[in-house]
């Protein structure tokens, strides 16, 4: 059997959750109006170790298992991976009848079998997004983060396999550092297999008073539903806020701790803000000449992020970094939050 599901160039791709939901949303128009409502907060977690960054409406509050879950055009199943041994007893039978009933598959496997990781040498656990399978040439089709940047790829049938087998619990990654380091939230799902498939309806709509109080509150450096707060997860972490996003990072940046997916959330905020505008737009939230406006002033925007994340990530990769950078990079930053502001701020007075 061969069969390919529709995907597409995902509008968010910090994350692999959020690069494969998006790559399936971004084919379809409906999901614009869930998009909308979502996706304007962002928010900075800390803990006596890690810092995170992310889409606040995307970070889970406890009950929820995955992000997918989140989203009413998803139907979601979430199995344990024993399940598949048991009941099918070939990972490819398996991969076959899910895409043969037009579910996506995501799984924990082990990049160390996978050749177009290239430079992975050592056992590494990593979500893998299934989408397609040719049964003729033995190739799976992939999505993942390779080198940093989500990928497509054409995965032989014997380098899945080996990756796929060498991800269960019995493996000497689960006894090692690099898993108990980790922040404990990323293993939740390492026995896991999850399936979503694309719903279409007309249920949803989108909630103006929603979209204004997630952008004042952005404005403001607050979580006014307190729905991460509130969780069990919660504890033992600080959470910050909208404009406040940019103080942490400048915090990190100042300790020499670089990690370019909290700027890479930053650029990719504005990014999906193209979409939500055209969708304020499209709904009756503004007008078009305040469409056509607001966006001429978020490409500008767009590119002056664009400019100040690659010299963040040019940074990164040195070796040694002198103080001069560490200060220049602070101050961009600082003027960032500044332009961000201005334009929230329009976007408020515009609503």
């Amino acid at each position: 059997m061969n069969k390919i599901l529709p995907i597409t160039t995902p509008i968010i791709d910090c994350y692999p959750d959020m690069a494969n939901m998006f790559s399936v949303l971004n084919c379809y128009d409906l999901p614009k109006k869930w998009i909308l409502n979502n996706f304007i907060q962002i928010v900075y977690r800390r803990d006596e170790k890690n810092s995170f960054g992310s889409f606040l409406d995307l970070m889970r509050t406890g009950n929820d298992i995955t992000i997918y879950q989140h989203c009413p055009y998803l139907d979601v199943n979430l199995m344990d991976k024993s399940f598949e041994r048991n009941i099918f007893g070939d990972i490819f039978q398996f991969i076959q009848f899910c895409l043969k009933n037009n579910y996506y598959i995501q799984m924990y496997i082990n990049k160390k079998y996978i050749s177009a990781a290239e430079d992975i040498n050592f056992d590494f656990m990593h979500e893998v997004f299934v989408y397609g399978i040719d049964q003729d040439n033995s190739i799976i089709y992939l999505s993942d983060f390779y080198r940093g940047k989500y990928k497509r790829i054409l995965c032989p049938f014997e380098e899945f396999e080996n990756a796929y087998l060498n991800s269960f619990k019995d493996n000497v990654y689960y006894r090692s550092a690099i898993y108990f380091d980790y922040p404990h939230m990323v293993k939740y799902n390492m026995d896991k297999i999850i399936l979503f498939k694309y719903v279409a309806h007309e249920l949803y709509d989108s909630d103006y008073s929603r979209v204004r109080r997630q952008i004042c509150d952005y404005i403001e450096c607050k979580n006014s539903q307190n729905d991460i707060e509130n969780s069990y997860i919660a504890s033992g972490y600080r959470f910050y806020y909208g404009l406040d996003f940019y103080d942490q990072l400048i915090l990190d940046i100042k300790e020499r701790e670089f990690d370019i997916r909290k700027p890479y959330v930053l650029l990719s905020h504005k990014r999906i803000l193209r979409l939500v505008i055209k969708e304020m737009e499209n709904v009756g939230n503004i007008s078009q000449d305040n469409e056509k406006m607001l966006q001429l002033k978020l490409d500008a925007l767009i590119l002056s992020f664009e400019k100040i994340y690659r010299r963040y990530v040019k940074i990164s990769l040195k070796r040694e970094v002198k103080e001069k950078e560490v200060i220049d990079l602070c101050n961009y930053y600082a003027k960032l939050k500044e332009l961000d502001w201005m334009f929230m701020k329009d976007v408020v007075d515009i609503l």
